[in-house]
């Protein structure tokens, strides 16, 4: 009789897994596909040029993973090398001053709220997977729909950080 009952409950089981599954679906497995999206936005931004400096540097909010994805790689873009910073929230505050990009997968978007308001005016490229992403302030906000990633990008937080999206990634993006 028992191994009926677990018969019939895994379904339910299953079923209820689902939407978690799918929630962290841009950063569970998607590692490669998100530090490539990353990559790619740094490309296409520039930033003020009192922000300029020998590195660039991708801030990533507790992602390990994806820290380690893009640590293997790398990688430099316009002749500048790639720093990969880990933070979280004990060394957030002091990492993000020094920071072009950040990075704040959806399990982790309870930062927002706390942090968005005081970067209003920063030059910094954030980028984030939440529903409320750009309303809190951020300039790209990855999702999942029909089995793919897509991206949104707020032009006016663009404007307000003084970072210069180029045509060919506004074109890209889906117009929230």
């Amino acid at each position: 009789m028992r191994p009926l009952s677990l018969l019939f409950a895994l379904p339910l089981l299953m079923g209820l897994s689902i939407p978690t599954v799918r929630l962290n679906a841009l950063t569970v497995g998607g590692e490669e596909v998100v530090a490539a999206l990353l990559y790619n936005f740094a490309k296409f931004v520039e930033w003020p040029q009192e922000s300029a400096t020998s590195e660039l540097r991708f801030c990533i909010a507790e992602s390990r993973p994806l820290v380690d994805k893009l640590q293997r790689q790398g990688l430099s873009v316009r002749g500048m090398r790639l720093a990969i910073v880990d933070v979280d929230r004990y060394t957030m505050d002091s990492e993000i001053v020094r920071c072009h990009l950040l990075y704040i997968p959806a399990e982790r978007a309870f930062i927002e709220e706390r942090l968005l308001p005081r970067l209003q005016q920063a030059p910094l490229l954030l980028v984030g997977e939440s529903e409320q992403f750009l309303e809190h302030g951020g300039v790209i906000r990855l999702f999942m729909q029909q089995g793919r990633i897509w991206f949104d990008i707020s032009p006016d937080s663009a404007n307000r950080r003084q970072l210069s999206i180029a045509a060919q990634l506004l074109d890209l993006a889906r117009k929230p």
